[in-house]
């Protein structure tokens, strides 16, 4: 039995057998020779999902990051398929390589269209089964840029899963954003886009002024962007005052961006580690000097692919000068308001707090348009995105879910939701009234898999929750 915890904040964890799978061949063994008194097991790939999506005690975990080959490219369509465990550096990454391979004109190339940020090794698999979005202002979740996807079913059969049919769409629409929890995800289609040069536009700017900016700049053009606000709770302008960034198109030859490269402004990895240990203890610095970078970055170019690759260090409390740090995690929750909403959300948000003294570290508003194709949809109609990243500790993790309810309350009072993959505070009276569907969802999961033989912790953890009876739907893998 081997122990492993999700990366971020280390506060999830699963106690099992883990196997290492490299290939479709491998995986189909493994699970062929599953035994009925150790049949239920999960995929997973970096472990970045922090409400126990991709552990389960007493199960086998597997470990999909190896299976990461690029299987095709139409160009044509503008389409490409990956084994699931591909991360997104590695799409990137082999995306170029074969195209450059193959001649293709650089100007004419094919990219991914979104990925989350902050963190590149989230593989295919990982970022389908948790519906991710990224920075794109007009973008609707992940599940919009998936064409198909190839699932080994609970029962070992391998089945090909494509938007268009509508035969399977119901499987389909499940697994995308379902944990993981209907199948074994082999390979994903991938919808692309040409990779273009990106200017950007940095400014500071108010919460109240924010709406009317991004509706100025989305109007000339820009397709990505973010606000990035202030975490100092003693100062006025907590939650206020924010980086706005954004990015629109160029008619700028990509030779001529690469050859900008090493001279425009950018931080050094010991200028992350700087930001990330001020966040932590002296909050009003860290804002300022990364508000300084930022605008000193107004105007520079990037690729669109180049442009949301991102610096993440993995256990980095671990190299904190104080001790109470080095022991410390962080945990993340997402919720979701209508953008009128937003200046009101934050000042409320900013009350709830600071009046809990929650250590925020790291604060960002981002957009989102609805998701009208998976079958648990956290984006039901266009959203404002509002991510609070809280610093924790043994003491205050109690205090800190508390604080995380309480944010999720004030997000439903304004018709808004929350994301599920970042933890599993929730009340079961909030996940019914963010996700209507929950039931359905469940009952969906237990038609395809009576003998839930594919689990994880956050499955059963729901189960508990909603008091629900589903003990004799897999009592048998037990």
């Amino acid at each position: 039995m081997s122990v492993i915890y999700d990366v971020h904040s280390g506060l999830e964890s699963g106690s099992g057998k883990i196997l290492q799978i490299s290939s479709l061949a491998s995986l189909q063994k493994v699970l062929a020779n599953q035994t009925p008194q150790n049949s239920h097991f999960i995929a997973h790939g970096a472990r970045h999902a922090m409400g126990g999506q991709q552990f389960i005690d007493g199960g086998t975990m597997l470990d999909l990051r190896h299976m990461n080959r690029m299987l095709s490219l139409d160009c044509r369509a503008g389409t490409a398929k990956f084994e699931s465990g591909a991360s997104f550096k590695d799409v990137i990454e082999k995306l170029n390589d074969h195209q450059n391979k193959k001649g293709s004109e650089a100007d004419k190339q094919w990219t991914i269209r979104q990925k989350p940020t902050g963190v590149d090794s989230i593989t295919l698999g990982g970022a389908v089964s948790s519906n991710i979005h990224g920075r794109g202002l007009k973008m609707s979740p992940f599940a919009d840029d998936i064409e198909a996807i190839e699932l080994l079913t609970p029962q070992g059969e391998l089945v090909n899963l494509e938007r268009a049919s509508t035969d399977d769409n119901k499987l389909f629409r499940h697994v995308l954003g379902g944990f993981g929890l209907f199948g074994v995800i082999t390979s994903v289609t991938l919808r692309l886009k040409r990779r273009h040069t990106v200017q950007r536009e940095v400014s500071l700017c108010r919460s109240e002024d924010l709406n009317g900016l991004l509706e100025k700049r989305i109007a000339g053009g820009a397709e990505y962007g973010d606000f990035q606000f202030a975490i100092d709770s003693k100062s006025d302008d907590f939650l206020s005052l924010g980086i706005l960034s954004t990015y629109k198109p160029v008619p700028v030859p990509e030779a001529q961006v690469r050859e900008l490269q090493g001279k425009q402004s950018s931080l050094s990895p010991e200028n992350w580690r700087e930001l990330i240990y001020l966040a932590h203890t002296d909050k009003r610095k860290a804002f300022k000097l990364y508000s300084d970078h930022y605008l000193r970055t107004n105007g520079q170019l990037y690729l669109t692919d180049a442009m949301q690759l991102s610096t993440y260090f993995e256990n980095y409390h671990r190299g904190m000068k104080q001790e109470h740090l080095r022991h410390g995690s962080e945990i993340i929750t997402e919720l979701y308001v209508p953008m009128p909403y937003l200046p009101y959300f934050l000042r409320k948000a900013a009350t709830i707090l600071r009046t809990r003294m929650a250590d925020l570290i790291y604060g960002t508003v981002r957009l989102t348009e609805k998701d009208s194709i998976s079958a648990l949809p956290w984006a039901r109609e266009q959203r404002a995105c509002i991510v609070f990243n809280l610093h924790v500790d043994q003491a205050t993790l109690g205090n800190t879910q508390e604080t995380l309810r309480e944010l999720i309350d004030l997000a439903l009072a304004l018709a808004g939701s929350f994301y599920l993959t970042y933890h599993r505070y929730f009340r079961e009276d909030q996940i019914r009234h963010a996700y209507p569907e929950i039931e359905d969802f469940l009952a969906y999961k237990c038609e395809i898999d009576p003998q839930w033989r594919i689990r994880n912790n956050w499955l059963l953890d729901l189960e508990r929750k909603l008091n629900l009876k589903m003990v004799s739907h897999h009592q048998t893998a037990r």
